[in-house]
């Protein structure tokens, strides 16, 4: 478990990210965004404000935080896709996955995840206000239990992603 997978974790979003991109495995790229908005880098600070790591369990929670619990929404969707198709890094990141679990062993991972999906749509409409999908560069000086506060933001616990 990482430090930013605390509820009141102290660091800094930016601390959190850098913890967040050392727990890559070693043959895997940090896959920036190459031009227009920086959604990856948005997609990356949602991994440590909403508390998951980057497994595939935890991504697909990931999606559900993301559509519900942000700005980003379904137009933010269709344009990352747009962006990420674009990007020659996460092209082959997408094909990585499609080789290593399929569409059987993705629809699987769907239905697996849908408990925890439950669980953080409604944790979601708990949130004071939805967090910014790409945050404003102060938010990166500022802790991650600070921000989790003022958005109102409970994670799901290690317990709870482990049950």
């Amino acid at each position: 478990m990482h430090d930013f997978q605390y509820q009141n974790c102290e660091l800094t979003l930016q601390e959190g990210l850098d913890i967040y991109y050392q727990s890559f495995p070693e043959d895997t790229k940090i896959i920036q965004d190459e031009v227009g908005p920086k959604w990856l880098f948005g997609h990356d600070c949602t991994h440590v404000i909403f508390g998951l790591d980057i497994s595939m369990m935890q991504e697909s929670i990931l999606d559900t935080w993301s559509l519900w619990g942000t700005d980003f929404g379904i137009k933010g969707a269709i344009n990352l896709f747009i962006a990420s198709r674009k990007n020659t890094d996460f092209n082959k990141l997408y094909k990585k996955i499609y080789r290593e679990y399929g569409i059987t062993g993705l629809i699987k991972l769907y239905f697996s995840s849908l408990p925890f999906k439950r669980r953080a749509r409604a944790m979601t409409r708990q949130m004071t206000k939805k967090w910014p999908y790409i945050p404003p560069q102060h938010y990166l000086n500022r802790s991650i239990r600070e921000l989790r506060q003022e958005f109102n933001i409970k994670i799901l616990s290690q317990y709870e992603l482990n049950n």
